[in-house]
């Protein structure tokens, strides 16, 4: 069971971001059947556990650029090597609204299809964090 949930969280990592002190820079590159994703965006987490996220830099074609919100902000947590970024404008407590990275080193490897939309509060996610919570009981 381990395997499986190493292999689908992998296959759910399509960015990274190199740490840059407390700011952290990344890009995307994402291609599917419907769409094309190319964008780059700076993550700022603050100490008094606040982020600020933006996207600096969008060359998307698809029908989800306007869904796009070019800023987010809200606090951050960590758990083991897990980044929680809690969206302010979504239901407080809900998985809905989570973005999940896995810390690794200086690098943070997004766990979710959609890391820069505001489809990045998704299903997904919430799928993660049921795996994670199985994960970390059986440590």
């Amino acid at each position: 069971m381990r395997i499986l949930i190493i292999a689908f969280v992998g296959m759910l990592c399509p960015s990274s971001m190199k740490e840059k002190g407390k700011s952290y820079i990344g890009h995307i590159q994402y291609c599917s059947g419907t769409f094309v994703v190319d964008r780059s965006w700076n993550l700022e987490l603050e100490e008094r556990g606040t982020y600020h996220f933006k996207i600096k830099n969008t060359d998307t074609k698809s029908f989800i650029d306007a869904r796009i919100r070019p800023e987010y902000s809200g606090s951050w947590t960590t758990k083991n090597d897990t980044l929680f970024l809690h969206n302010e404008r979504l239901n407080k407590g809900s998985l809905d609204s989570v973005f999940l990275y896995r810390m690794k080193d200086s690098l943070l490897i997004s766990l979710g299809n959609y890391v820069d939309s505001s489809w990045g509060f998704n299903y997904k996610n919430k799928v993660i964090m049921k795996l994670l919570k199985v994960q970390s009981k059986r440590n």
